[in-house]
This record gives C-alpha cells, structure tokens and sequence, in this order.
C-alpha cells in the first residue's frame, strides 16, 4: 500500500481509494505519461545514466561484432575459385585479365603462382567467352611467319634463319600435343650445305620440354620424340637428338643403344615383359575356367643375358676322298768324268781324230750313270665344318609358376552356395593345362605349382570409398557449423562480458534515496503548497512508482516505504495513527 497526502493537506488516505494526480492536483497529460513510461523502462534510464565513455564503449563492442558477424557470412558464401589458365606468360595472362576486367567477372590473382583464378562455377563459361574474342593469344611463330611480307632487300642468310626458326616452333608444337607435355623448344643446329661431301657436317638437335606436375614421360614417349624430331630435318640422326626436361634431366642417351640388352634397366624391362605376357596367357586360359575372383597366379623367368659368339672348324677323317693324282718321272744320264785333273782339264779339247776302233762296241763296254726322279702328288678331300655361332640373349633359362584355385562354388537345393575343394585329378588337368600354356621344359628345370587354398575374398575388391572429410558438402557443411560456432563465441564470449561490465547495476535504489534526500530536505510544508519544482519530489516519484505494473511494482513499492521509515520517522508515525483514528471513526 502505497501512502499520500491529501489536497487540503491533513489526513492521509489510502492509495487504493485516491485518484492517480501528480503533486499539485493536476491531471497527467498523455505525453507526461509516455515520458514516465520511458523513464520507468530500466535500459532507456541505464542508458541516460552511462557516461559517454561507456556510451562509446558499448557502441564500439557492437559495431565490432557486428562486422566480424558479417565477415563470417561472407566467408560462407564465398564461392571456390579455380585457375582460368595454367601455361599463360606475362603478356598473354595482361591481355587475359584486360578482358576479364571488361566482362565484370570476379577474379582474383593467386600471389604465390601468378595464375588468374576465377570462380569454379565461371571458369568455362569465361573460357568460351574469351574464346570468341581470340584470347589467349598463342605465339604464331610457326610456318605462318613465312607468310609475312619480310620487305625488300632480305638476304638469303636471314631466310634461312627464319626458316629454321619457323621449323623448331612447329616441331615443338608437335611435341606439346603429347600427354604429359606442358611446353616445349626445340633448337636446330643445321651445317651449312656444301658440294664436297668431306666438308659435310650432319645436323644434331635439342629438345628441352617443361612436363606437367606429377608427371613422368615414359620411355617409348621419348623414343617417339627423337624419333619425330629426326624425321623433321634431312640428314638428322636419331643418335644426334638430345631431349632434357625443365629440371635438368637427361631423359635419353644418344651414345647408347635403346635395344642394347647390356643395360640393367633394359634388362629387367625385358624380364618384366616376359613374365607379363606368360602371365597374360595363363590368365587367358584359366579365367573361363575358374572364374577371375577364383584364381591368382604369378610367373617367374630367370633370363640369361650372357653374350656369347663362338667359332667352330671341325674335320671328319672318317670320310676321306680322293679328289685328284699327280704322277711325275724323270730320268737323267750323265757322261763320266774325262782328262787329267787339274787346269788341263778346262783346256779345249785338241783336234779329233778317228779311232781306230770304236768304243762301247763290244762286251767290254762301259756303263754311264742315270739319275730317276719319281714326283706323286694326290689331293684327298676332307669333311670340315665351320661353324660361327652367337647366342642372343634374353634366353628363357627356367620358369617358375605358381597358380593359386579358390574352392568350387556348388549350389545346394535349398538355395544355399557351399564350397568344395578340388578333386587330385582336377588339380593334374590344371597343371597339365598350365604347362602347356608356359611353355614348359623340363631339361630346363621349370617348375609348375597349382594349389587349392580357399580364399577370403570371395568379390572384387571394391575401391576404396571416398573420406568422409573429401566431400563437397562435408566441407560446406563445416563453413556454416564454424560460422555459427565463430558467431556464438562472439557473444556469449565477448559481447556479454563487456557489456556487464559497462552496464552499471540496476539504478532503482539510488532513484529512491535521491528521492528521499530531496522530500527530506523540503519538508511537510512542500507537500502541503503543491509545488512541484523539485523534479526528484517524493509525488514525482510515488506517482512514477504507481505507473508500474506487474510483480516488480510491489517490490519497489516496498523498498519505497522502507527507505521513507528510515529517513522521516515521525511523518511515518502521523500517518499510521491517521490510519487509526479512520478505522476508529469506521
């Protein structure tokens, strides 16, 4: 219960039976009543009571959260951006960005790469576009630039230069349509023609090529390579075409031979090849037979790789012939020796004269020596052989394989699919089967082995399935669970702390006692006179009391009456023995 005076002054009564006036006696005109209502609101009175350091203060917190809430949004709907270009230099990527700039397309520059990025959803559409107007522009340094006018007085030896260079550019833009190859250049060194064939120097060529990230070009790429580079000049040798990546890689070796067994690496790609392909043809012969989940196999060949050249004559003296006979004899006779010895006897003989009787006639004659020479030569033909053998190499020295069976799938009546092991002589065939397919020699010591071994796996092996944390909306998900996250944060971390401690407590009970000090001060006769000067009168403030509504009111009503007890006693105890003397009188 809430106490007053009266107009004329004594006797107080009730507040429940008096009219609602202000001090005075006059009525509360509609916009003194929304004054009091704004007055009585507790954030519109702590907001007048603030100074305006807290006043800026408190702004400053909420303009803050405000643009880190906004910040948030925004990075949510920020969309992904993707590169519009990869292989552009400076000038092409200027005249690309000038055009993007003219379109009112959102882009933005990768700072570490240098690349254009666009957004993802954009990025062909901006392609096709930039298409139509001829960008990006490609160097036209092929054959198109014999198609310029290269104006008068050009001398032969700038022709061929340009000829040359317009050469190296289309060989190069060849090669950059092979997989793998981001960029290319070609240099030519092209001799001088000359007519004497001593003075003749064969061209050589290089080819440096810039290969896309994570990319590795593979033996027979570079094989094409050197060998489309020497089909594209005269004369050029294979030998002489030398191909280095962008970081320095000798990726060919003009002084050997690709084919040359001799080389580890050639080696074990040659082994690698044989053992594919036996494996190939078991996998051909046993998949329709068992099933391609229900069978693994795997081929190892030990490969000879020893060169050997040997040279072999060899004779059969089993076999002789006679091809040819030569038979030679001869006689001579010589005459005795005559005269006296000494230098007599190379003196002409004197003049003849005839005997009288002959020689040799008679028994008594005498005999003259003979020499008989006898020559027989015979040619006989012999058997010979000569043999030159040289072994190739890469010949199969022994095989082994190793064929594992999964166990036969049998349906059962009621539907159900058991598994039964092979039978011994299934196994035989299997084997037999496997031999024959190989290859198999026994003088060679190759060994064959089928097992039957029940499998785990009885499907193929699916492909691992994507992470949860690689998918799109997972990560869309995210941006907008940490937006809201960061937004909470804001407040119940930031916002609210700060502005507790902005906010000073609730102002009611200073209100009171200000109201209090003021009535005090005045006294009885104040009320009684009706004047109102004082804004913080003990009226004002009953009557501001009276226009509050709901559970609060009674409380302050009541912290009211308790601090006007404390502050004028006696004009407490006139009212109670008012009260008194009323019910008396009642």
């Amino acid at each position: 219960m809430e106490l007053a005076q009266t107009g004329d002054g004594g006797v107080p009564e009730p507040a429940r039976d008096r009219e609602l006036t202000p001090a005075g006696g006059r009525d509360l005109a509609p916009a003194e009543t929304e004054t009091g209502l704004k007055e009585a609101n507790p954030v519109i009175r702590t907001w007048r009571e603030l100074s305006w350091g807290r006043r800026i203060g408190l702004l400053s917190v909420l303009a803050l959260v405000f643009a880190l809430g906004v910040a948030v949004l925004l990075w949510t709907q920020r969309p992904e951006y993707k590169p519009l270009y990869l292989d552009l230099d400076e000038a092409q990527a200027g005249e690309v960005l000038e055009a993007i700039e003219r379109l009112q397309a959102d882009y933005r520059i990768d700072r570490r790469r240098g690349t254009i990025m666009v957004p993802a959803e954009e990025v062909h559409e901006l392609r096709l576009r930039l298409a139509a107007q001829g960008l990006p522009h490609r160097d036209e340094g092929g054959f198109e630039i014999l198609e310029k006018d290269p104006g008068f007085g050009v001398s032969r030896a700038l022709e061929r230069a340009r000829f040359q260079h317009a050469l190296e550019n289309e060989i190069a833009r060849s090669i950059m349509t092979l997989d793998g190859v981001r960029a290319a250049r070609v240099h030519l060194a092209l001799p001088k023609e000359s007519v004497f064939v001593r003075q003749r120097k064969p061209p050589s060529a290089s080819v440096l090529l810039e290969l896309a990230p994570h990319h590795e070009v593979g033996p027979e790429q570079i094989k094409a390579i050197v060998h489309l580079v020497s089909s594209s000049v005269p004369r050029l040798d294979p030998q002489r075409v030398t191909v280095v990546d962008q970081y320095g890689h000798l990726l060919n070796s003009p002084e050997k031979k690709k084919d040359d067994l001799s080389l580890p690496e050639k080696q074990f790609e040659y082994k690698k090849k044989v053992e594919d392909h036996l494996l190939e043809r078991l996998e051909t012969l046993l998949i329709p037979l068992v099933g391609r989940d229900a069978m693994r196999a795997q081929v190892s060949a030990d490969i000879d790789f020893t060169a050997v050249e040997r040279t072999e004559e060899l004779y059969n003296p089993d076999l002789p012939a006679l091809r040819s006979e030569q038979r030679e004899q001869k006689r001579e006779r010589y005459d005795a020796a005559q005269g006296v010895p000494g230098a007599l006897t190379n003196q002409p003989p004197a003049a003849g004269t005839s005997p009288e009787v002959a020689k040799g006639s008679g028994n008594g004659e005498e005999k003259q020596p003979v020499e008989v020479q006898d020559k027989l030569v015979r040619n006989y033909e012999l058997d010979r052989t000569v043999s030159h053998v040289q072994q190739a190499m890469g010949e199969i020295r022994r095989l082994t394989v190793a064929v594992a069976v999964d166990n036969i799938p049998v349906t059962q009546p009621d539907g159900s699919v058991v598994y039964r092991p092979y039978t011994q002589e299934e196994l035989n065939s299997l084997t037999a089967l496997v031999k024959q397919a190989v290859g198999y020699d026994a003088s060679r010591g190759d060994r064959v082995t089928v097992t039957n071994i029940a499998f785990h796996g009885k499907s193929e092996i699916a492909p691992p399935p994507v992470p949860l944390w690689q998918q799109p909306w997972v990560w869309q998900l995210g941006k907008y669970l940490l937006a809201l996250l960061v937004i909470l944060i804001l407040v119940f971390a930031v916002l609210r702390p700060l502005l507790r401690a902005l906010l000073p407590p609730e102002p009611e009970e200073e209100k009171a006692g200000e109201g209090m000090e003021g009535e005090a001060a005045e006294g009885d006769g104040e009320t009684a006179s009706g004047q109102d000067d004082e804004p913080l009168s003990l009226e004002a403030e009953s009557e501001a009391l009276l226009l509050l509504e709901g559970p609060q009111s009674y409380e302050k009503r009541l912290k009211f009456v308790r601090r006007l007890i404390d502050e004028d006693p006696e004009r407490v105890v006139q009212v109670i023995k008012n009260w008194i003397a009323e019910d008396g009188g009642n």
